[in-house]
């Protein structure tokens, strides 16, 4: 179950703002509108992180934060095709193969429901945390501080200029992507990079966000990539 737009404007629109959910406290003004069987936000409609970083990304983070494993997806909702091009941004699933036509309707909806996705705005990321534990998955075992890698690819024309590093909900580091960063023998990897994060006693969540300043289009559609979480225990 995906809430979809949940800050719209207008009448029965906006899913969060008719229940009153306050992300910082996790109080509702409207309990009995309240339902607790999504497991997915539509966090990005038509838009980048930092368009949405002091609404719908601090509503997401505000459900991890109280213990929720709710993921995050994207879309580019393109009632129009000049102000909102289609496919900015996607929901780019890891499903277990590159051959479309093995994909089903099932592997589809798992994929989605357990988060193991990113929302790519022109950037694709790869992370991988302890144990090989993906977006949506948890690494146990991690200890008291725990490494992730971490590969940024990007075509030649995106801007990659730096990747931050969020840690249960705040940024704990913001890495400068520079031109040097890319792979000589293949320039679309604009970085790798090892990322050292604390892991809390009750555990955390690491989110990744990286981003450029130079717009993608007309529109001023700044390049982005988000992943969802990678839960890390100790």
């Amino acid at each position: 179950l995906i809430i979809n737009h949940p800050r719209a404007g207008g009448i029965r629109q906006g899913y969060f703002n008719e229940a009153g959910y306050d992300p910082l406290t996790g109080s509702l003004a409207h309990p009995e509108l309240w339902d607790e069987d999504f497991t997915l936000i539509e966090v990005f409609n038509s838009g980048d992180f930092e368009r949405f970083r002091d609404s719908t990304v601090q509503d997401w983070f505000g459900l991890l934060s109280s213990g929720r494993r709710v993921f995050a997806v994207g879309c580019s909702d393109s009632h129009d095709i000049r102000s909102a091009p289609v496919g900015y941004p996607r929901t780019c699933l890891s499903v277990g193969t590159d051959d479309p036509s093995t994909l089903t309707a099932t592997q589809v909806r798992d994929a989605t429901q357990s988060g193991r996705s990113t929302v790519n705005g022109g950037i694709y990321l790869e992370i991988t945390g302890p144990g090989g534990a993906g977006p949506g998955e948890e690494a146990s075992g991690a200890g008291a501080r725990a490494s992730l890698d971490v590969v940024l690819r990007a075509a030649s024309y995106v801007e990659v200029s730096r990747l931050e590093v969020i840690v249960d909900g705040a940024t704990t580091e913001t890495i400068p992507i520079l031109p040097a960063d890319a792979d000589p023998s293949d320039p679309v990897v604009r970085a790798r990079a090892t990322i050292e994060v604390d892991v809390a006693p009750s555990g955390s969540w690491v989110v990744l966000h990286a981003a450029g300043d130079a717009a993608l289009d007309a529109n001023g559609h700044r390049p982005f990539v988000v992943s969802n979480p990678i839960f890390l225990t100790r």
